[in-house]
């Protein structure tokens, strides 16, 4: 006598059929509150630059120079 451990198709649709009011609204409900509080929570930005100056002169010169050799 064999046993049929197997899970169908059909199990698996029932499955989900018998689930899809929590499938639908628990992800928007999870939604809904995540925006809810992000809304509520104060908007903070920060950013930071770190420049070197020896670079920059560089790059300054270099630009300059090939703006110039394309002018003439």
């Amino acid at each position: 006598m064999a046993v049929d451990n197997e899970i169908s198709l059909l199990d698996l649709a029932l499955t989900v059929a018998e689930n899809l009011r929590l499938l639908i609204t628990g992800p928007i409900a999870a939604g809904l509150i995540t925006s809810g509080i992000s809304s509520l929570l104060p908007k903070t930005f920060e950013s930071g630059a770190t420049l070197n100056g020896n670079d920059q002169h560089e790059k300054v010169a270099t630009l300059a120079a090939s703006a110039t050799r394309m002018a003439f």
